[in-house]
């Protein structure tokens, strides 16, 4: 299973930052305002094209444009927005929120993360470091930093990250029993406690947490995802396989639910979703492989291994299929008689 990175742009790390910034907090249409940009980016088709509740913050301001350059692929824009807020030493909530949103967005940002501010730069550091999968190298970041109380609920939200990834279990049942006290409607950190109840093999609880979820909106295509990880691994394909009917994402979405009709023998709805992929992105070849060897089709399902093999020369498990069916076809035909 893959790491859930907790940082992704679409969840509710804007509203982290309003909690935790007084002078924003006291400010609901702030809020608002945030909320109808991500559902309609277009609200701002021009940078500047902002109400006065959010110019009137420098920092805040250039946080909404940096984000407004990402939605447009604007990147190299995009950091200079960032630069921005380095040269007037705006060292603050909202540049940690810029860096989130860069890593989310692939942005080469490691060189952002060595400011002036020691405690920013140890969080910002541990997000490089966790996104490298380098999770003993955060925590002992975060350790340094641990007497500081300055973006508190967000240091604690990376030390869990990396103490699940470190399998510290007691450290991480501590944290999650003290975060959900400061916050128990936090669904970033319900996600976090679903992929950990998962990593332990509590099915049960992971999915009763990810039901509770929204994981149909846009935004929680990771609760998604697990979620679905959840429902194969406990054998409910019916249950799998509603929920993707409900909320085809992508090709990657139909992929899956090909194998899953192949998994409980919808052979003909499998088949229907395999020809509807790229079969360079995914292996279709070898699914239908394997769905013609299920129906004894030894030839077609060979020419199908062979063809993956072509796009993916490298899988072991292919040549040897492929040998295997070498070898049944030359006895089928009597060759070995």
């Amino acid at each position: 299973m893959k790491n859930i990175l907790i940082l992704n742009e679409n969840e509710e790390l804007f509203y982290f930052i309003l909690n935790i910034t007084k002078s924003l907090k006291s400010n609901p249409k702030i809020g608002k305002y945030w909320e109808n940009l991500k559902k309609n980016p277009d609200i701002s088709d021009k940078l500047f094209n902002m109400p006065d509740f959010i110019t009137r913050n420098e920092s805040l301001s250039n946080f909404i444009q940096f984000y407004i350059c990402l939605r447009q692929k604007q990147f190299n824009k995009a950091i200079l927005y960032l630069e921005n807020q380095i040269n007037n030493n705006k060292i603050d909530e909202f540049y940690v929120l810029m860096f989130l949103y860069g890593v989310g967005a692939n942005l080469e940002l490691e060189a952002y993360a060595d400011v002036d501010d020691y405690y920013i730069s140890s969080l910002l550091k541990t997000v490089i470091n966790i996104k490298k999968s380098n999770f003993k190298e955060g925590y002992r970041l975060l350790g340094k930093v641990d007497t500081i109380n300055r973006l508190y609920y967000f240091k604690e939200l990376l030390y869990l990250h990396t103490s699940i990834e470190l399998e510290l279990y007691q450290e991480v049942e501590n944290i999650f029993n003290e975060l959900f006290l400061l916050n128990k409607d936090n669904n970033i950190l319900k996600l976090l406690l679903a992929y950990y109840k998962t990593r332990n093999h509590d099915y049960y609880t992971a999915q009763k947490i990810l039901e509770s979820l929204p994981y149909r909106e846009n935004g929680f295509d990771k609760a998604m995802d697990l979620l679905l990880f959840v429902l194969i691994e406990t054998k409910q394909f019916d249950k799998a396989i509603q929920i993707l009917k409900n909320s085809i994402r992508n090709e990657k979405d139909i992929f899956t639910l090909g194998k899953l009709y192949h998994a409980i023998g919808l052979l003909n709805d499998a088949m229907d979703c395999y020809n509807s992929v790229d079969e360079y992105n995914f292996e279709v070849n070898k699914q239908k492989g394997l769905l013609y060897f299920q129906l004894g089709e030894i030839s077609v399902a060979l020419e199908h291994f062979k063809k993956e093999s072509e796009i993916r020369f490298n899988d072991i498990e292919i040549q040897k299929m492929i040998k295997y069916l070498e070898l049944k076809q030359r006895w089928k035909s009597g060759i070995f008689t």
